[in-house]
Order: structure tokens, then sequence, then C-alpha cells
């Protein structure tokens, strides 16, 4: 994780935005690929289980928990409305195919939603999501959302190029949904004030990293934490992870 905290764009992201009195503890789970055996293309730390994966909704609605999208999420966040507690956002970066087949199904089984992270330049090239899947989980209450054209590191781009790759990714999606996005994963978690300024001058209102943490507030509504979710974690410590994260 690359933001560096001396070049003050925490303090300015609250610019033309409404603050909220307190922060919104929302975890935001970070997935990658929901499908077993693990892929030749896939890292094993990245790939949970479909098996795994029911087993943890399954456990978060059992314990109360709701799901939201992260477009909601800044969309409650911007207006000074504060989710309910054991409020979650369940996130798959990268846009795999198995978001439709595996996690899509899941999610709706236990009345869930998911907030899926594309790389535009890749679909329709397997194994990532065909056209048709992205229009499917966007017409199945399903936020589709931005992780860049093409998966680069936005820290080291100019911000010419960073802009490119965050505002292309904006249209094709809005071409593919007619829904333009508002939140964005930073490939790879690498971020910097360019990354940060390029996010919201396309747009972004909220953007997550991979910096492990679940409370939201204006002024890190771009350089947002997630929970990461490993292959190890089971349905049980799932719930123990997030028992600080339901916040007052």
């Amino acid at each position: 994780f690359f933001f560096q905290a001396e070049d003050g764009i925490r303090d300015k992201l609250v610019t033309g935005v409404q603050t909220c009195a307190l922060p919104i503890w929302v975890p935001i789970l970070m997935y990658h690929l929901i499908t077993a055996p693990v892929p030749s293309y896939a890292l094993e730390g990245l790939v949970v289980s479909p098996t795994l994966f029911d087993a943890q909704m399954h456990a978060l609605k059992d314990a109360g928990w709701t799901t939201i999208t992260a477009a909601r999420l800044t969309a409650d966040l911007t207006a000074g409305r504060k989710p309910a507690p054991r409020t979650v956002v369940v996130t798959f970066d990268d846009g795999y195919a198995d978001g439709w087949q595996n996690a899509m199904p899941i999610l709706q089984r236990y009345g869930f939603v998911g907030t899926f992270y594309i790389i535009t330049d890749r679909v329709d090239i397997a194994p990532f999501l065909t056209s048709d899947m992205v229009r499917k989980l966007h017409a199945g209450g399903m936020e589709v959302a931005n992780h860049t054209r093409q998966h680069v590191d936005l820290s080291a781009l100019s911000y010419a190029d960073a802009l490119a790759q965050i505002s292309g990714a904006n249209d094709a999606i809005e071409r593919l949904t007619g829904s333009r996005p508002t939140t964005l994963a930073y490939p790879f978690g690498a971020v910097n004030s360019t990354a940060v300024k390029a996010a919201a001058d396309a747009g972004i209102t909220l953007a997550t990293t991979t910096v492990d943490g679940c409370v939201e507030y204006p002024a890190n509504r771009l350089v947002a934490p997630r929970v990461r979710v490993s292959p190890s974690m089971s349905a049980a410590y799932l719930l123990q992870v997030l028992q600080p994260c339901i916040g007052g």
C-alpha cells in the first residue's frame, strides 16, 4: 500500500462531501475467486471454494448481517446516513466468470448483494466474465464496478494515464450496463496522491485498498480499507473477525 499520509490527501477528500458526524462501521469484504479446485491461472490464496463461501454467507445471514453494495455505502457516506449495525459490503476483484457462475447464486440464496470490480479490457476473454454475464450481474441487483481497464499499478502512472485507466473502465461499464460506476478497487491496492486525484476526477466517490480495517468516513473515502477473506477463514472465524466491526 503506497499511499503517503504526508500528502495531506485524507484531509482534502472532505471537499464537496457532507461530513458524517460519526464514522461508518461497515466492513468491506475482499474476495477474488469463488471456485474449486484452484485453477491454474489463480493464486491459491485468492481462491475461496463455493462450499466455504456458502457457509460464510449462511453464517452472516444467521448472525443478522445484511449487505449493501459499495455504491450504496458511498451514497450513505456522502449523504450522512448511517447504515444499520451489522451491515457488510461483499466485493470481488478482477472479474472472473465464477463471479456470475458461483458467487452470484450464493449471494441471491441469502438475499444478499455484491460488488464486482471488473477489468474491462479482459471482458469476453476467458476465464473472465463475458459481456452477457456482466449484464446479468447488473440485472440481478449486483454492482458492477471499476478495477481499471488493464489492471495496472495506478501509483506508477502519470496522472493522465491513471485517469485514462479509470475513466476508460467507467465508459466500458456504462456501455455494458447503462450505469456509470462510482466505486473503484485499486489494482494491487497500490495508491498514491496521483491515483487518488485521478479517481476523484473520474467521478469515483469510494475507492478501496487492501489495507485492513472496517471503518469509513469522508476523509478516507478514496482510500477505504477492506477485510481480506482467505481460503482458510472458516465461517465461524469470519464472524469473529467482524465482531469489532459492528460499531456503535
